[in-house]
């Protein structure tokens, strides 16, 4: 027998990076996986995922979209710990990388200095698995049910011991098994199995 929410699930909503946004593929909107799997439910495809951004960025717009717009259950996709968000003093939003490509979005902001002299990738990895306890207390706060991904390419930061993590008796992110930096049209189509196995488990 269903249970409620499977029988009335009526809103899903996708948030991430590049990878859940769509990139690389031709019809993004069509092919990427949460069309797959809102297709899966019936449901339409609210997918909120931003390319470039990072961990923190994903969880701040998440909490703030989900406080105003209520789902059943959120695909949350976490990306590289090596992202990270800058405020300056005046208030702005900055998603730095330790790619130079944006360079001269970034000439007036410290993002050089930071990852010269400041940034360690344990320092990356301790800043994901606070927005990962940050996001899983957000949830069980609000009774919010939700599936949570990371791409194998950099999955092993997750996994390695700090001091976050061990705080954190939280959901782990689900492996997502992925040749290049962005999944294939067959990709897509693998990861919403997975999804659509995880929703399944949720909603029994």
């Amino acid at each position: 027998m269903q249970s409620n929410l499977r029988r009335n699930m009526k809103s899903l909503c996708f948030s991430g990076c590049s990878i859940t946004w769509g990139s690389e593929l031709e019809n993004p909107e069509e092919d990427r996986y949460s069309r797959i799997v809102s297709n899966h439910y019936g449901v339409i495809d609210n997918n909120i995922s931003l390319r470039g951004v990072s961990n923190d960025d994903i969880v701040r717009r998440t909490i703030k979209h989900i406080d105003k717009n209520p789902v059943d259950i959120i695909i949350m996709q976490f990306t590289y710990v090596s992202r990270y968000q800058w405020i300056s003093g005046k208030g702005k939003l900055y998603d730095w990388t330790p790619s130079i490509r944006n360079a001269e979005m970034f000439k007036d902001t410290p993002r050089k200095e930071y990852y010269k002299h400041i940034y360690t990738n344990h320092n990356g990895i301790e800043n994901a698995w606070k927005n990962i306890f940050l996001f899983d207390r957000y949830c069980k706060s609000k009774n919010q049910k939700y599936v949570s991904l990371i791409n194998n390419h950099h999955a092993h930061f997750y996994e390695q011991d700090c001091n976050w993590k061990k705080l954190c008796k939280c959901q782990v992110p689900t492996v997502l098994s992925i040749q290049k930096d962005h999944p294939s049209v067959e990709e897509h189509k693998t990861i919403a199995d997975q999804v659509v196995r995880r929703i399944d488990e949720l909603t029994v």
